[in-house]
């Protein structure tokens, strides 16, 4: 009759940077002091294959854990994004999940407080639309519910669009009038302001004066000849610069008359 596997015994401890490094024949496990007490681990100890894979698998826990710790001490995050790193540290999902519903029942995870930073911070300095905010949100795991109780009122988007217009202005200052429409409908969109929202705010567009604007044309025209007059000269250059300025947003009869100058 074969012998019962009498088991391993623990054949040397140390103590490093706060860890124990056990070492079990060939192998050596690094647990924490709290892993280490709740084993009563000592020199001589005999271990079974079953402890000692409990031992390892609490021990690599363990481990993730600290790290979650560690990440939540420095900032918020939600808990998609802790997931997310536990994963790509090589947590399995079932590790991931204890250690993220301990970390929410100590309130060290809070989606909804994450939220609501995320509102008065970036975006409140940034001047986000409503839009915007949702698709951040969810991005980083934040369920529709909380989003929806949280977000602020149409009242505010408007005011928002209209303060962000200022920014608006200041980038597209020189943009030929024929263009300054549809771009700035364009960055309220993609800030994410609603259609109807947005085109509220356009009231608040500048336009670009008229001197400013002839200016701006001539400091096209002269960038375009010199770029195409090397390959180009006669009835083809004056077609590729047309269409380059056309392109930039100038009229046809103000391009026409500057040609023909």
């Amino acid at each position: 009759m074969q012998s019962k596997n009498p088991g391993k015994k623990i054949d040397k401890i140390e103590f490093k940077k706060n860890k124990y490094n056990v070492t079990i024949g060939t192998k050596e496990i690094v647990v924490s002091e709290n892993v280490f007490t709740d084993f009563m681990l000592y020199v001589g100890k005999t271990m079974s294959d079953k402890e000692i894979s409990s031992l390892e698998k609490e021990a690599k826990l363990d481990s993730f854990y600290s790290y979650s710790l560690n990440l939540v001490a420095s900032r918020l995050y939600t808990r998609k994004q802790v997931n997310d790193k536990l994963i790509k540290r090589g947590a399995s999902k079932l590790q991931a999940k204890t250690i993220l519903d301990k970390l929410v029942s100590q309130g060290l995870i809070n989606d909804e407080e994450y939220a609501k930073e995320y509102l008065d911070g970036p975006a409140k300095t940034h001047l986000m639309g409503k839009k915007a905010i949702e698709r951040e949100l969810r991005l980083k795991g934040i369920s529709k519910e909380i989003i929806d109780r949280l977000l602020i009122s149409n009242n505010d988007e408007q005011d928002k669009a209209y303060q962000y217009m200022a920014n608006i202005n200041k980038k597209l200052r020189n943009t030929p009038n024929r263009l300054k429409k549809s771009k700035a409908m364009y960055l309220l969109e993609s800030h994410g302001f609603t259609h109807e929202i947005a085109l509220n705010a356009l009231s608040q567009l500048e336009s670009t004066d008229e001197d400013n604007e002839k200016e701006l044309l001539i400091k096209e025209f002269e960038k375009a000849k010199l770029r195409y007059q090397r390959k180009l000269e006669g009835r083809q250059l004056k077609e590729k610069i047309t269409r380059y300025l056309l392109t930039k947003g100038y009229d046809y009869e103000s391009i026409r008359c500057l040609m023909e100058d």
